[in-house]
């Protein structure tokens, strides 16, 4: 009777430590999904237009947007760029009531962001480069 009721002790813990194992592998495998997902925005970009072009996300003239759930009430769009090849110069004409820009990173990671309300005077004028790329600009200003 005791080596049976030990015997199933052991079932019983051999089981609960198989499925809590297959748990945490489960959980392991969905948060990985993205990071090997080829039908992830940068993807679906890359197939829309080349670097350094601007697209729309909303669905420009009936067709499928190229990111999903864009709000309606914003003009949404993305442009993918390279900072190996240099700085970026982002600027934007006109005067509107809101804008938002957020610089993303090729895993999907906000790198920085920031609104007219952060901007001065309102006006979209900035640039985006590297730690490396800053040492450079910072020796070339006027003291």
């Amino acid at each position: 009777m005791r080596s049976l009721r030990a015997a199933l002790r052991r079932l019983l813990h051999a089981i609960l430590l198989g499925l809590v194992g297959a748990g945490i592998v489960h959980i392991i495998v969905l948060l990985l999904v993205p990071e090997f997902s080829e039908r992830d925005a940068w993807s679906r970009l890359s197939l829309a237009s080349d670097l350094y072009r601007m697209n729309r996300l909303d669905a420009e003239a009936g067709g499928a947007p190229v990111v999903k759930s864009v709000d309606p009430l914003f003009y949404a769009t993305a442009c993918r760029f390279d900072l190996e090849e240099g700085m970026v110069r982002l600027q934007a004409p006109g005067n509107v009531p809101f804008w938002s820009v957020a610089v993303y990173d090729r895993s999907g990671h906000n790198v920085y962001s920031f609104n007219d309300h952060t901007a001065t005077g309102g006006k979209l004028d900035a640039v985006v480069l590297t730690p490396a790329q800053m040492i450079d600009v910072r020796k070339d200003l006027p003291e």
